[in-house]
């Protein structure tokens, strides 16, 4: 089964407006307003396993694997966007999720983070391969698509991987064993939320 990170975006005067995920997976969306920028927030969604989506529990804590701020801008708990996915029976294989966003709004530097704890026996190589392959392609559709050249680095002793969208934006992937978590963000701007986001991730 693989797990898919499937993200939407909105970014004024960044990103034009998401088109619609293919109608046989539904995408659950949720959308945030920081100073006055309204953002479609990236959902962590599966091809359902049996396991009712009920279960999946927005669990804030799992924002504790993130800095409190990056670079100066602060991590956000998104509950809204958090509670929407949870609810939504495309989620079986995590046990819990959470949202955090970081937007500088007069720098236009924007940066967006899932975290997923996953459920015993889920991952693999090729699940991860799966996430990573499908969250790129849903957040960079809107900006030119998936830009060739990924790549691996070694980021505070961790493997990231690195992708890139044909017009801007930048993805990361990591996955945090002992916490059985994934986290995968995108961000937007030249002072690189992203990578300072893996320098500081805690476990």
């Amino acid at each position: 089964m693989v797990l898919r990170a499937v993200g939407c975006l909105l970014l004024s005067a960044m990103v034009a407006a998401c088109a619609d995920a293919a109608p046989s997976t539904p995408q659950p969306r949720a959308t945030v307003t920081v100073t006055g920028k309204a953002t479609s927030l990236p959902a962590v969604t599966s091809r359902p396993t049996g396991g009712p989506a009920s279960q999946v529990r927005v669990d804030a804590s799992l924002l504790d694997l993130l800095p409190a701020d990056v670079d100066g801008v602060p991590v956000e708990f998104s509950g809204e966007a958090a509670a929407e996915v949870a609810g939504d029976s495309s989620v079986a294989d995590a046990e819990a999720i959470a949202y955090g966003i970081a937007v500088d709004p007069e720098d236009e530097q924007l940066l967006i983070v899932a975290v997923a704890r996953l459920r015993e026996g889920v991952f693999g190589d090729g699940f991860f391969r799966g996430w990573r392959e499908a969250y790129d392609r849903e957040v960079c559709a809107q900006v030119g698509g998936v830009a060739a050249g990924a790549v691996q680095a070694e980021i505070d002793g961790r493997n990231v991987f690195i992708g890139s969208c044909v017009n801007g934006g930048t993805t990361y992937h990591v996955w945090l064993e002992a916490r059985r978590s994934i986290v995968s963000a995108v961000s937007f701007g030249d002072r690189r939320l992203g990578e300072r986001l893996v320098e500081d991730l805690r476990e």
